[in-house]
């Protein structure tokens, strides 16, 4: 082959493996012609995060994963050639590689992402008609999170707390991957995703917001991977040996 792969780290969203996205997205098609090799991990129903339980899924994807992608496939390990993105709660998982490890990730994309443990655990545990409008149909109570990040009043300044993460980085968000943001208008999610956006404009943070009409489901998302991979901006020609 006579050179390196960009390598983009694409996670699942909660209650999903790690065959999802290729069985509800064409992915073949969408990477078609670019020279990217797209990982695809298992990230169980774990927030991307070790969990309480034993479960260490943080610890799998953010070092474990990269070092055998490495072993077995022609990657670059440059930060410019190296990407993440996720849908849900692995856009979640996403935005914690972006701030707890910036010295990878060129960039970084977050699809109706689930990023404010805080406000949604708050929302979750209230007996409130926005609980019954945020949940839906989806079973979700306190033995839910406690399984995964054990005592919920530790989460806000922990790193399970993206915002606490992102301000970290304030005064040097320059250092920061750029980020892609989207999410649907009609996604319980939205709101959140507001939010998040707003403070990401306020840290000065690189963002590119996009927003259309759409909801927490796989038509958005494959609309959203089609314009992520346009903005990646992914290489159409190997990187030569002599780069890397």
């Amino acid at each position: 082959m006579g050179g390196k792969l960009q390598v983009l780290y694409l996670l699942h969203g909660g209650g999903d493996n790690e065959t999802k996205w290729h069985r509800r997205v064409p992915v073949e098609r969408i990477f078609s012609g670019l020279k990217v090799l797209v990982v695809m991990p298992d990230g169980g129903l774990s927030y991307y995060t070790d969990t309480v339980c034993g479960e260490n899924y943080w610890t799998y994807l953010s070092e474990e994963l990269p070092e055998v992608i490495r072993s077995y496939f022609p990657v670059s390990e440059k930060r410019e050639d190296t990407f993440t993105a996720g849908l849900s709660m692995g856009g979640y998982g996403a935005m914690k590689l972006a701030l707890l490890k910036p010295e990878r990730f060129a960039k970084a994309a977050t699809f109706s992402g689930s990023l404010d443990m805080v406000r949604e655990i708050g929302v979750v545990m209230s007996d409130t008609k926005e609980r019954e409008e945020f949940l839906g149909d989806y079973e979700m109570d306190e033995t839910f999170y406690t399984s995964i990040f054990g005592d919920l009043d530790k989460i806000k300044g922990s790193p399970a707390d993206i915002y606490h993460l992102l301000e970290m980085h304030r005064g040097k968000t320059e250092h920061l991957p750029d980020i892609y943001q989207c999410c649907g208008t009609e996604d319980f999610l939205y709101r959140f995703n507001l939010l998040f956006k707003n403070k990401l404009n306020h840290m000065g943070a690189g963002l590119t917001f996009e927003e259309w009409p759409g909801g927490h489901d796989w038509v958005f998302w494959e609309e959203a991977l089609r314009r992520s991979v346009r903005w990646f901006s992914f290489k159409r020609e190997y990187i030569s040996d002599g780069e890397v």
